[in-house]
């Protein structure tokens, strides 16, 4: 995928692929958990944790009983439904694989809070954080979205690449860490629409996956909302673009556009004729590559190296935690 500057190698179909692949290579005698959800936990503890807004684990998460999370409860029916079925989503069983593998798992924690907002991921704390208050599809979508973060960390791309540590004492250029982060980021927003395509669309309550961003020029087939002749803040379907346009229409969007900031009610904060706006997602990971990856390296880059070996510890390869790109 051709971008300003570098490209996106591979896209979430390949990825789905080389997990379901390494699984069904390493399950049988390796510790991959291919699926904790049929153990369901009755430890009144976890629930407790869980409705008192506490931290639990992917471990603890996986163990909630039917009824309490929307998330788990569509994990579930996804297993157990045959290809095709309007329960199935390989897309979120993908994410449940990759939570459960990455050889940070055990760090991974989830919190619900009572919130009708969105949030996100805390790599400070490694915690997915999910707003209760959403409405179940969101609830689906947004989870998804912030467990292909937590995830994620292009260890391999960022810090163990031979070809880095040979050419370039191991420290990527602006370019490649902005095609690995920026990358993951328009990544994480295609497992967002593809679990909208296969599962949520379907369910009640569901509503378009959108970005409020500032309009400043026309876009054909937005949705426009505002008043003001000069600013005004445009709704695209996200859906809609990556399904004419790719996830190269994603990447030029989320590099380009600047997201305009809601209030806790969902409507756009006004800033004099105009409205308050957050930095774009290109600007965002340009700033992060001069003031946290280059100052933070050579200690970022020996906890890659822990986790290298402790998924190595497992019984993989090198060749497979390059593959998955941790």
């Amino acid at each position: 995928m051709e971008t300003a500057k570098g490209t996106i190698s591979k896209g979430i179909s390949d990825d789905i692929s080389q997990s379901r692949n390494l699984i069904s290579q390493k399950s049988e005698s390796y510790n991959f958990v291919k699926d904790s959800s049929d153990v369901v936990d009755e430890n009144e503890e976890i629930l407790t944790k869980w409705n008192a807004a506490q931290p639990i684990t992917i471990k603890e998460f996986l163990r909630l009983k039917p009824g309490v999370s929307p998330i788990i409860d569509a994990y579930r029916n996804s297993l157990a439904s045959e290809v095709n079925s309007s329960d199935k989503s390989p897309t979120l069983e993908h994410v449940f694989i990759r939570l459960q593998n990455c050889p940070w798992s055990d760090e991974i924690k989830i919190v619900r809070n009572k919130s009708n907002e969105q949030k996100d991921y805390n790599p400070a704390t490694m915690t997915i954080e999910i707003g209760g208050n959403l409405s179940v599809p969101r609830q689906i979508e947004t989870f998804a979205h912030e467990a292909y973060h937590a995830s994620h960390r292009d260890l391999f791309k960022l810090y163990l690449n031979p070809v880095l540590i040979q050419n370039k004492n191991g420290v990527a250029t602006l370019d490649e860490y902005r095609n690995a982060r920026f990358g993951a980021e328009v990544k994480a927003f295609e497992i967002e629409i593809k679990i909208n395509q296969e599962l949520t669309s379907k369910m009640e309550g569901s509503n378009p996956i959108t970005m409020a961003v500032l309009k400043k020029s026309p876009l054909a087939g937005f949705q426009i909302q505002g008043i003001w002749e000069k600013d005004t803040v445009a709704l695209p379907n996200l859906r809609k673009l990556y399904e004419s346009q790719g996830i190269s229409g994603l990447w030029r969007f989320l590099r380009d556009e600047k997201p305009v900031r809601l209030d806790a009610n969902g409507k756009a904060i006004r800033q004099g004729d105009s409205y308050q706006t957050e930095t774009s997602y290109g600007e965002r990971y340009d700033k992060q590559y001069k003031d946290w990856y280059v100052p933070n390296f050579n200690a970022e880059r020996s906890i890659a190296e822990q986790m290298r070996q402790k998924f190595l510890g497992r019984g993989h390869t090198n060749s497979e935690f390059e593959d998955w790109g941790y």
